[in-house]
């Protein structure tokens, strides 16, 4: 892919993040995992390569997935529902590859963010080494609407306590583009 991105590999498995995010539940992550199989199943055959861009850098990662859980697809069906947990899914596995964070714990609602993200190592209840992640998925639109998601996300998990550092992460499944940037909470 004469991009110049940097291949850095095979992203962590959407089926087994649960055996590393202590604050992912198997059965949820299963389902977030079979949500993103079936968002990216709409527009491509596995595996598929995703860029990844972080402020100026640019990453390529491989992102290999099996066919979602039987039954999955009925339970499924309301495509915002799917695009959201979906992106949850494929938000973590970045967010592990790239950053080296997992999920601790979700996040209380009025935070602005899903999620409570920290170093491998890192007690569910210690937030001090902890970043607050908004996901967002986008599953049909172009770069542009992929673009604008993340400064509406970037805004909201800046703006509310606890002011921790913050990352956005949207996940686009039809480009197969992840825009992740980071950010300190300034709320007040």
């Amino acid at each position: 892919m004469g991009d110049g991105s940097i291949f850095r590999g095979q992203l962590p498995a959407l089926h087994l993040l649960h055996q590393r995010h202590p604050g992912l539940y198997q059965p949820l992550c299963e389902v977030y995992a079979d949500a993103a199989v079936l968002c990216f199943r709409e527009h491509h055959q596995p595996p598929v390569d995703i860029l990844v861009e972080r402020g100026p850098r640019t990453s390529r990662w491989t992102l290999a997935y099996p066919e979602p859980t039987h039954g999955a697809l009925p339970s499924m069906n309301n495509e915002e529902d799917r695009t959201r947990d979906g992106a949850y899914s494929v938000a973590l596995s970045v967010v592990e590859g790239e950053l080296g964070l997992l999920a601790v714990s979700r996040a209380e609602s009025r935070t602005g963010a899903d999620w409570y993200c920290a170093p491998l190592g890192t007690s569910s209840d210690d937030f001090e080494a902890a970043s607050k992640l908004e996901v967002s998925g986008v599953n049909r639109g172009d770069q542009g609407e992929i673009r604008r998601r993340l400064t509406e996300k970037v805004r909201q998990v800046v703006s509310r306590p606890p002011n921790l550092p913050a990352i956005a992460c949207v996940v686009g499944f039809k480009e197969r583009l992840v825009l992740l940037e980071e950010a300190v909470g300034r709320y007040g």
